[in-house]
């Protein structure tokens, strides 16, 4: 498990300024819960288990909300959902598209691989 990455969300989370009973943790889609992949590519993007250990682990805390956002166009739903079931990944909310949350997990924020 990415340890770094998840101590880094608990300590944002933890240092909220505006306290409340549940917190939306975003975490993207490719170069943070799996390597990129061209569209129209035949393959599968590799998964990162480091970061999606982080997720399901974050998922087990009642008072945390997962989404899974991408740019992806809504027309790769299927495809999408089937690479996240196949990973294991545990999330309450898939979002495609820009979205309002509390604590950004991304490869251009948080960076997942040095958090």
């Amino acid at each position: 498990m990415n340890k770094k990455l998840l101590l880094s969300v608990r300590e944002l989370i933890k240092n909220q300024k505006i306290k409340r009973d549940s917190y939306i943790i975003a975490f993207d889609l490719d170069e943070t819960l799996w390597s990129f992949v061209p569209k129209h590519s035949n393959e599968d993007p590799k998964p990162f288990y480091e970061n999606i250990k982080v997720v399901n682990e974050l998922f087990k805390d009642d008072s945390l909300i997962i989404i899974i956002y991408t740019s992806r166009p809504i027309e790769d739903f299927n495809e999408t959902t089937q690479l996240l079931e196949k990973f294991g990944v545990n999330y309450n909310s898939i979002q495609f598209g820009k979205m309002k949350f509390d604590v950004l997990v991304d490869d251009k924020c948080i960076n997942p691989h040095k958090p």
